[in-house]
């Protein structure tokens, strides 16, 4: 597997800011990639397009992973027999019709790319044209063109997709988004382990003091302390309504709980544990918030959702797999230092 070195170029205002890496290779960049039809008129996609926006995917995963996994980290199985590769041209072709439908229903949200965006456009292209061996851009089958589009399809995806969320109506209450405190102590059931993480199983008087142990720190007026002297794990934690990561065992016990400093009763969950519960607020204000604004952030992303698919199905989108083979993570990318 080769590699090669690609300048860096960067991007300001609404257009996302990339490193671009390369290797070497060449393409037939005028072949038909994708085929969209709408109704009776039919737009494509073609391979250097497709080309330059998956390998540019593939360099930002270049510039995080290659130098902690090596050069096969691509080849590497991630799930249902395919590789890591597999799974982000997959990413890369989904990310492509998204981006097709946004900037074709642009118009309809308003928006526009002014003459300064587009010399912004312009002008990066330019650069990094000029800033790129020709080896390079033959690998990413780079035109000039085929960049300013990249640019382009880049800037209409964020404007539009900002603008189909805004018109989301979102009612999340204070009551839906509301969190407690709490702390719990916990002891696994199952298997011990030391303080340098290791599991061992437990000798059987070991095993008949959990419970005792656990009620001792139920009845501790030091919860926390007493906790870590018997061998308990101590966490906090806010919760709401959609809670998912506790036992619902652990979650009615905290439910239980109406006073701040109030601590339930041993909780045994099977084949896991003793949990006991300290309720430290019923209602935490910044878990709250920041809950309230996740909650309708998934309002709006629904909605967002909600738009796209109904465009999806507006169109048909068609893939030509024996061409969309041609596109191979088979070379590495490097940022060139400056």
């Amino acid at each position: 597997m080769k590699t090669k070195k690609i300048m860096a170029f960067a991007l300001t205002g609404a257009i996302a800011c990339a490193t671009l890496l390369g290797g070497c290779g060449k393409l037939n960049a005028d072949e038909t990639l994708i085929t969209i039809k709408t109704g009776d008129t039919t737009d494509s996609i073609s391979l250097g397009y497709g080309n330059f926006a998956t390998r540019f995917t593939q360099s930002n995963y270049d510039g995080v992973y290659l130098s902690y996994y090596g050069n096969s980290y691509w080849s590497q199985e991630v799930e249902d027999g395919k590789t890591f590769e597999d799974q982000v041209k997959e990413s890369a072709i989904d990310a492509m019709e998204q981006e097709y439908l946004l900037a074709k229903h642009a118009q309809e949200y308003g928006v526009t790319i002014s003459g300064d965006e587009q010399k912004k456009i312009d002008e990066a292209a330019k650069a990094f044209m000029e800033s790129n061996k020709e080896s390079t851009l033959e690998e990413l089958t780079a035109s000039e063109e085929v960049v300013k589009q990249y640019l382009t399809n880049q800037y209409y995806s964020t404007k539009v997709t900002d603008a189909i969320k805004a018109q989301a109506e979102v009612n999340v209450t204070d009551e839906e988004a509301a969190q407690r405190k709490i702390t719990y102590a916990y002891i696994s059931t199952v298997v011990k382990t030391d303080e340098n993480g290791t599991q061992t199983p437990y000798e059987k008087d070991e095993l008949e003091q959990l419970k005792p142990n656990a009620e001792k720190v139920a009845a501790s007026s030091d919860f926390e302390n007493e906790a870590k002297a018997l061998g308990f794990k101590v966490t906090e934690k806010t919760y709401g309504a959609d809670e998912t990561e506790l036992n619902e065992a652990v979650v009615k016990a905290a439910d239980a709980l109406t006073k701040e400093g109030e601590i339930s009763s041993v909780v045994e969950v099977e084949n896991d544990g003793y949990y006991i519960v300290r309720l430290d607020s019923d209602y935490d204000k910044e878990a709250s918030d920041a809950k309230k604004t996740e909650l309708e952030e998934k309002a709006r992303t629904d909605y967002f959702n909600k738009i796209l698919d109904g465009w999806k199905g507006e169109i048909t989108w068609t893939v030509n797999d024996k061409v969309w083979s041609k596109v191979k993570f088979d070379s590495l990318f490097k940022t060139e230092d400056k």
